[in-house]
C-alpha cells in the first residue's frame, strides 16, 4: 500500500474511535515523548511524518490542537501539543488493547525483515512501568516472558519483555499497531500465516537483539 493512503487509512480509524480509546492511546504513546515543563507541552519525535500524523489526528479528534515542525536537518519531526495523559489507567478491553498498542507503537520492536524469526518486544527504563505493562497484555489473555535486562554489564536498568509465541496471533489482532511501517509489517506477517513462529523455554529471551527504531 502506497504510505500516504496507508497514513489515510490509520487517520480514518482513529477517527472512528471512541475518545476513550484514543487517550489511552495517546497515553501509551507518550512512552517516545518528552515532557516540558517550561511550556508545559508533550512532544513526539520521530523520523518522518507518517506517525506523528496519525497521533495529530488522534489528538484533534479528542478536540487537543497540536503543531509539527522539523528539528535540525536530519529527518527528524516533532509532534508537539498542551495535551496531557490522563493517570486513569485503563479498563475495558478496548482501552487496554489502544493502551498497549500505543505502547507498542512507542517503544515495541519486531524485525523489519519478513524473513526474520517473529517477535514482538518492549523495551523500557522503567521497570515497574514495563511491568505494569506486562499486566495490561495479561489482561487481554496475551502472555509474554519475564522481565529481564539483556546486558547488565551495558545497562543494568534496561529492561525488556517479550511476547509470547502462542500469543503472537491474537498480539497482532487484538493490540495490533497504527504506526505506518508497523501495521504494514504486521498485515502482511498475518497474510502469510504463522508457521515460522518459535519461542525459547525461558519465555522468548532468545528472540531479537535490539529495540527495532522508530
Amino acid at each position: 500500500m502506497d504510505p500516504s493512503v496507508l497514513v489515510s487509512v490509520l487517520q480514518a480509524e482513529a477517527r472512528a474511535s471512541p475518545a476513550s480509546v484514543l487517550a489511552h492511546y495517546l497515553a501509551g504513546a507518550t512512552r517516545d515523548a518528552s515532557f516540558s515543563t517550561a511550556h508545559n507541552t508533550t512532544r513526539f519525535h520521530q523520523k518522518g511524518k507518517g506517525w506523528l500524523t496519525v497521533l495529530e489526528t488522534a489528538l484533534a479528534a479528542l478536540g487537543q490542537r497540536s503543531w509539527m515542525y522539523e528539528e535540525g536537518r536530519r529527518g527528524v519531526f516533532v509532534l508537539e501539543t498542551c495535551w496531557r495523559p490522563d493517570p486513569v489507567p485503563p479498563r475495558t478491553p478496548e482501552e487496554r488493547a489502544a493502551f498497549c498498542r500505543g505502547y507498542f507503537d512507542a517503544d515495541g520492536g519486531m524485525p523489519q525483515s519478513l524473513a526474520d524469526r517473529l517477535y514482538f518486544q518492549f523495551v523500557q527504563k522503567n521497570r515497574q512501568d514495563l511491568q505494569s505493562l506486562r499486566g495490561q497484555l495479561a489482561a487481554l489473555d496475551i502472555e509474554c516472558g519475564r522481565l529481564h535486562v539483556p546486558s547488565k554489564r551495558v545497562d543494568p536498568d534496561y529492561w525488556r519483555v517479550f511476547v509470547r509465541a502462542r500469543s503472537f496471533e491474537d498480539f497482532m489482532l487484538v493490540v495490533g499497531s497504527w504506526h505506518p511501517r508497523k501495521w504494514a509489517l504486521i498485515s502482511a506477517r498475518l497474510g502469510r500465516g504463522q508457521d515460522d513462529a518459535g519461542e525459547s523455554p525461558e519465555g522468548d529471551e532468545s528472540q531479537g537483539n535490539d529495540r527495532d527504531d522508530q
